[in-house]
């Protein structure tokens, strides 16, 4: 990953570039994504391993639900509708993936573009997500 977005001290993520934000805001928004479940979308992609599966106890859920005011219901409510729009799924109590179709760990510094086609027919919909890189 590239300096300007990863601490190499930490590994942290400290900045992801502005197509990384306008392709997630606009999934969200196609996806029919609430405000809260964007939130806990952003959790569990901050979170995911390199195999696009995060995992979080009690107190991590907790301590989101107080950072957002809201209760562990509606977290687990919005979760529910999370796999439902096929953005995540669920792996086991308290672990998730991600759908690789759109969000994966790479290396932002050499992402030269994302394309994401939706196809809509009598068949259903179709979608395609393409990461390009250097």
């Amino acid at each position: 990953m590239a300096r300007k977005y990863c601490d190499e001290e930490t590994g942290e993520i400290t900045q992801e570039p502005d197509f990384v934000k306008i392709y997630i805001n606009d999934l969200c928004k196609v996806k029919g994504v609430t405000g809260l479940q964007m939130n806990i979308f952003h959790f569990m992609m901050r979170s995911m391993n390199n195999y696009n599966e995060v995992a979080y106890g009690k107190s991590a859920k907790e301590r989101f639900c107080v950072e957002h005011q809201t209760s562990v219901s509606s977290f687990d409510n919005n979760i529910r509708s999370l796999i439902s729009k096929g953005l995540i799924e669920r792996v086991s109590r308290g672990e998730f993936r991600i759908n690789k179709k759109y969000a994966v760990k790479v290396d932002w510094g050499k992402v030269q573009s994302i394309q994401w086609v939706t196809t809509y027919s009598k068949d259903g919909k179709k979608e395609e997500v393409k990461i390009e890189e250097k």
